[in-house]
């Protein structure tokens, strides 16, 4: 019994690893694709664009462990300050913008487009992790 759980283990941890290294490859093609329909003229919105590893994400207010990674856009660079003085992400902005200010969508469409590729994708390299 405990070579079988052992090599269940084996199996698991393979598996999962081939699914964050897929995860990173897709997450990837979303981020330049988003970078793609991001159109900034400064640069500064599609170079904010980023793939990061996550053991945690936040969903509904709570923190709940995640094996992954995450596709983000907006950092300091892009913070933008109105006429009132009052600071904004820029990249919320952009992707779903205000009364004055048409929306510009770029990282939805952009996750849209790949959703089910990148889905397909980490489950054939997980299946293929977890035979191997």
């Amino acid at each position: 019994m405990d070579r079988v759980r052992a090599k269940l283990h084996t199996h698991m941890a393979k598996a999962v690893a081939a699914g964050v290294a897929q995860a990173r490859i897709e997450g990837e093609k979303i981020a330049q694709l988003a970078r793609a329909f991001a159109g900034n003229d400064t640069g500064e919105l599609d170079k904010s664009i980023k793939v990061a590893d996550a053991d945690t994400v936040k969903l509904g207010g709570y923190e709940v462990g995640f094996v992954g990674v995450v596709v983000t856009a907006g950092d300091e660079t892009t913070i933008v300050t109105n006429k009132a003085g009052e600071r904004f992400q820029n990249a919320l902005i952009q992707e779903y913008g205000t009364r004055e200010h048409p929306a510009n969508p770029f990282f939805g469409p952009a996750k849209r487009l790949q959703r089910a590729a990148a889905k397909a994708a980490i489950r054939r390299a997980t299946a293929a992790a977890w035979r191997g």
